[in-house]
């Protein structure tokens, strides 16, 4: 529906702009609808997003607390009106070319041209997350025999982390149907306010301020991932098992009430007992 929005739209606007030189006004109102367009595909992102490596601000702090943005869970279906003021910038450029071009043949060859980049685009390949099986990880299988309690599953993620946040919380959510515990870590266009924070306290285990964040949050099991699950590989979705290792020889050993090693993965059961 919201593709047959944009191509009537774009059509609309093509007729319109083909029929007068564009005035000054008109040509307003094409950069406000590229302000507009950038503004709205950066706040998509969250708080920050990640190029070459450095951690950048996006236009998200700006609009966080306004009325009904604030509240809206999944802010990436703002992406569509991005997509809309592309496509009528699109449409105002085809539109002023063609106007330009006297004879048939070139009009012809910029149609061509137009449908070979729309079928380009359409052909390129998009980036899914690959959904794993329990066979894939052994976390949630052995979980499931333990005394229930809460999950904490590090690294962690935020949105500020950008990628990372979809593709390895998501399969790791996936996962969790399997032992039905409750997790702290999640994936939504939402995350509760001062999560980023927590979520930096509690990949920093064994440090005092993450098990106090742990505490706080009734965390149980720690699960330390020392291999990505499928489609992980490139991003930061698991530690070094010398890292992982060294880690829990860090620990408390009043504070530990029990270790598992899977296949992947230590899995810490943790003991708040005064």
């Amino acid at each position: 529906m919201a593709q047959t929005l944009v191509g009537r739209v774009v059509v609309a606007r093509r007729r319109w702009w083909t029929r007068a030189e564009l005035p000054a006004n008109r040509r307003s109102e094409l950069v406000l609808l590229l302000i507009a367009g950038i503004f709205l595909g950066l706040a998509i992102h969250g708080p920050n997003i990640v190029l070459a490596g450095h951690r950048l601000p996006t236009t998200y702090r700006l609009v966080k607390d306004v009325p009904g943005f604030s509240g809206i869970r999944a802010i990436v279906r703002l992406f569509a009106f991005t997509q809309l003021s592309l496509a009528i910038l699109a449409s105002a450029g085809f539109a002023l070319v063609d106007r330009r071009l006297r004879s048939v043949k070139p009009r012809l060859a910029l149609f061509v041209l137009a449908i070979a980049v729309i079928g380009a685009t359409e052909l390129r390949d998009i980036d899914t997350v690959v959904v794993p099986t329990r066979s894939t990880n052994a976390v949630a299988g052995i979980l499931h025999t333990l005394p229930k309690g809460t999950v904490i599953e590090l690294p962690a993620h935020s949105l500020s982390s950008g990628a990372a946040a979809a593709y390895v919380e998501a399969p790791r959510l996936a996962l969790a149907t399997v032992d039905w515990y409750p997790r702290i870590n999640g994936y939504s266009g939402f995350e509760p306010p001062g999560y980023p924070l927590l979520v930096d306290a509690y990949n920093k285990f064994p440090s005092p301020s993450a098990l106090v964040a742990m505490h706080d949050s009734g965390v149980r099991y720690v699960v330390l991932h020392t291999a990505p699950l499928p489609g992980g590989e490139g991003l930061p979705s698991y530690l070094d098992p010398a890292e992982a290792e060294r880690r829990v020889a860090a620990l408390d050993p009043q504070r530990v009430g029990a270790i598992y090693r899977v296949d992947g993965a230590i899995i810490v059961e943790l003991s708040f007992a005064s």
